[in-house]
């Protein structure tokens, strides 16, 4: 049994209790962005420009479409009562108008009727089907898109990233909320938007502890290069570890920053693959990186502030857990033996009084101002408990009669203790839940790529509602003690709603537009009838491999003596397309004829998911990465290729980046046109084009609001499987090309990135055979072109530009051979 005594029943002290798993749960926004809320893309030209003019149009076919139908419905009602609504007196005098357009309407064509109801049926499936799409669930979508990326993948993610952000670390986070202040970021902020732009679209509450682990340590390290940013290095002071202990607070962030920072096997296993080492010989060289280093303090340390939904979300349920523990301990204490009435009364008032006194140390300690003034009103002077506690102090003295009138008026406080216990009960009940749904989530995590995303996503479903319900138990709980002292907490546990940031995988289709069905049908037999008819002219053909259509040319030199004897020698490498978002590969039928006067064999496959004007497209066509590569790797091995040298523009550039990644030895060359695999951790892509309404009075506004292509980008784009680093590019020919003007692509960014890397970079031109045809010398690893005031997508309406880039292209396919024959003359 348990006696007595002066001190008060351990009270569960906040930092350290049950509750932390408000700690890591994200809270839902109360608003949404819409497509008003955003600002139309800069230098827009308008709708009162010709373009804007048309597309405008356009547009207003639909509603003449539906006004046509509510005609005809009046038409027929009013020939099906004739007497009543066109031959009565009331009809005639009143609504002559529409009496004439009745009548008039019986001459009108039964096509144009059928294509008006037609029209209106299309708009009403397209609507509907706008709305299904947005009602997917988001995370299911992120898993799908791309296998999670294991610990030691994320990490050499983080550290190439940070590679090329070395002095805009403050930059980089601002740009992604929306230009907001520094200052106004607390921590919960910004691991809110790590834990979705590095774990797949996840929240807070969806991570394995030691992915927690390492959350904490990108903090830590962000926190770090701020620190440098900000206030500059020590003089002769460095560092003795690569993340001190003064950067990092507790050991498991410690361990979360040393798996965050140390270089993961991954990317040797890269550098093996490159540089054709064997496993467990990892080459000596530039390639080689320190587990340890040793780095400069900063001058002073910079740390984004907590917030109150970093801590003790959980603050009134604790309160009233502690009241049950006590109350618990309080009976045995009087179903002892040893009980005596008036000594543990005044025990009694002691416990209270002193538990009392922890509280408020505690609530002054480490609870937010809401929760401290909350507490303050709980002990005020003349309050309720304080009342209790000093009449409790007065019953120490009195006789047995005073006695039962005190146990009287203990028992009234029943209800308090029965609050107590269903709190208790319930959270103990939702806690037990939520350790075996992380249990869980723990064990499918370590098999990840055998688990479905759908039963992945659900698992993670069910976390976040037992989060909402242990938010619930608080809220209970909050409303119990507000009860109890009478105290008003209007704002107690009000929270400023977090700032935006860029969250583009979670946020509805934005700036989407409806056409027509007679406008579809004419864009598609430009675009897809045309290309297949110019195609056929050109010697093309078309076939299949998987999901994947494409178009295959031999060549022009097949039967030539000159590709024989180049064939012998060494492999023939052809040459492979990526196009980009837009209305497909007839776009750039220039590049093609460039292109085919190389006389080398041509493939060109299609993506049609980023081609404008396809409905009909599944929200399942967008292909993950391990699609991409074997459909392209089937595609050579079709045609009896071993690799291939390849081309892409735009959004075309995510399947080299997929090459380049999982099938090295795939590729003979790369040929980036208008990047956005580069630096793509940026915001500049997705602001521009997720955040920005597209200009009505540009050609490329029909693309820009297309259902498929913004499903594209906002829910099947996976940036930290597309971005590309230069470490991760096989050692080959490699050439990027940029415009100056790009929106999309942060082109001097790109540019200073590239630079870093020993590329050289030169405007078109300057740029010649020698340029391009430079990679046999180490300081050439990469030869970048800049289009002068050219924008993203400019360079394929312009003759020359293509012709630069098939000049680039031909010297590619010939440095290969090259170095193929020198290789065979060598052996």
């Amino acid at each position: 049994m348990t006696t007595a005594t002066a001190s008060s029943p351990a009270r569960p002290p906040l930092p350290h209790s049950p509750s932390l798993y408000f700690h890591h749960f994200t809270k839902k926004r109360s608003s949404q962005i819409t497509t008003n809320d955003l600002p139309m893309e800069k230098n827009a030209i308008g709708l009162l420009s010709p373009t804007g003019i048309f597309f405008t149009s356009v547009k207003l076919i639909v509603p003449l479409a539906y006004v046509y139908i509510v005609l005809i419905l009046w038409r027929e009602l009013c020939y099906s009562f004739p007497r009543t609504m066109l031959e009565s007196h009331f009809m005639t005098n009143y609504f002559s108008v529409g009496v004439w357009m009745a009548r008039s309407m019986t001459s009108s064509s039964f096509a144009v009727e059928v294509w008006a109801v037609i029209e209106g049926i299309f708009y009403v499936i397209l609507f509907l089907h706008r709305k299904y799409l947005n009602s997917l669930d988001t995370l299911e979508l992120s898993l799908q898109s791309a296998p999670m990326l294991e610990i030691g993948e994320r990490a050499e993610l983080w550290e190439l990233m940070m590679g090329s952000e070395d002095g805009e670390c403050s930059r980089f986070i601002t740009g992604w909320f929306f230009g907001e202040k520094l200052e106004n970021l607390t921590r919960y902020d910004i691991m809110d938007f790590l834990t979705w732009s590095l774990f797949e679209g996840r929240n807070i509450e969806h991570l394995t502890q030691e992915e927690t682990n390492q959350l904490r340590g990108f903090i830590a390290d962000l926190e770090y290069k701020i620190s440098i940013e900000l206030y500059g290095i020590q003089e002769d002071a460095i560092e003795g570890d690569r993340v001190s202990e003064n950067d990092i607070s507790s050991s498991d962030e410690r361990k979360g920053a040393i798996s965050a920072l140390d270089p993961p096997s991954l990317q040797r296993q890269n550098l093996m693959r490159v540089s054709g080492a064997q496993p467990g010989t990892l080459p000596q060289g530039r390639f080689m990186v320190m587990k340890k280093g040793r780095r400069p303090q900063p001058k002073e340390p910079f740390e984004f502030p907590a917030s109150r939904d970093e801590s003790h979300r959980s603050y009134f349920s604790d309160l009233y857990e502690s009241y049950k523990v006590w109350c618990d301990q309080y009976r045995e204490m009087i179903e002892s033996r040893h009980f005596h009435p008036v000594q543990d009364i005044r025990n009694y008032v002691a416990e209270k009084t002193q538990q009392l006194h922890n509280a408020e140390q505690s609530a002054v300690a480490t609870a937010s101002e809401s929760l401290q003034n909350a507490y303050f009103s709980l002990i005020e002077k003349d309050g309720m408990i304080d009342i209790r506690v000093r009449q409790l102090t007065a019953l120490s003295h009195a006789t047995q009669s005073q006695i039962a009138e005190a146990w009287n008026s203990m028992w009234k406080m029943k209800e308090r203790l029965q609050t107590a216990s269903d709190i208790s009960m319930r959270r103990k009940t939702l806690l037990k839940q939520l350790k075996s749904y992380r249990q869980t989530l723990a064990h499918l995590r370590s098999m990840a790529t055998s688990v479905p995303s759908k039963q992945m996503a659900d698992l993670m479903k069910k976390i976040t509602q037992c989060n909402e319900a242990l938010e619930s138990v608080e809220k209970s709980a909050m409303d119990a003690f507000i009860q109890v002292t009478g105290y008003v907490g209007k704002n107690l546990l009000h929270s400023k709603e977090p700032p935006r940031y860029l969250k583009y995988s979670c946020d509805p289709l934005m700036d989407v537009a409806s056409y027509p069905l007679i406008f579809h049908i004419l864009i598609l037999l430009v675009t897809e009838g045309g290309l297949r008819i110019m195609m056929r002219l050109r010697g093309f053909q078309r076939l299949r491999v998987g999901p994947v259509s494409y178009y295959y040319h031999p060549g022009n030199i097949v039967n030539s003596e000159t590709f024989e004897r180049e064939n012998t020698e060494a492999e023939c490498v052809p040459i492979v397309f990526c196009h980009g978002i837009g209305v497909g590969l007839i776009f750039y039928m220039m590049l093609i004829d460039e292109l085919l006067l190389l006389g080398r064999p041509l493939i060109l496959p299609e993506i049609t998911y980023v081609s404008g004007f396809r409905p009909w497209q599944s929200p399942n066509c967008v292909l993950p990465p391990a699609a991409v590569t074997s459909c392209l790797m089937s595609i050579l091995a079709c045609h009896g290729f071993a690799r291939g040298a390849f081309l892409g523009h735009s959004y075309g550039t995510s399947y080299l980046s997929f090459m380049c990644k999982y099938a090295p030895r795939a590729v003979a060359a790369v040929l980036f046109l208008d990047p956005v695999c580069f630096c793509l951790h940026c915001p500049r892509l997705t602001k521009n084009f997720v955040y920005h309404r597209a200009d009505p009075g540009s050609t490329s506004h029909m693309i820009r609001t297309d259902v498929n292509v913004n499903w594209t980008i906002q829910r099947g784009f996976p940036w930290a499987r597309i971005s590309l680093f230069v470490e991760q590019i096989p050692c080959v020919p490699c050439v990027v090309f940029l415009s100056e003007r790009d929106s999309l692509v942060p082109t001097d960014k790109v540019v200073k990135y590239l630079r870093s890397k020993g590329a050289v970079v030169l405007d078109s031109f300057d740029a010649g055979r020698d340029h391009f045809g430079s990679f046999s010398k180490p300081s050439h690893p990469i030869n970048v072109t800049i289009f002068p005031d050219q924008g993203h997508g400019d360079w394929p309406l312009n003759l020359s530009t293509n012709r630069h880039v098939a000049q680039a292209a031909n010297a590619l396919v010939e440095q290969i051979q090259s170095i193929a024959n020198d290789d065979q003359r060598a052996f």
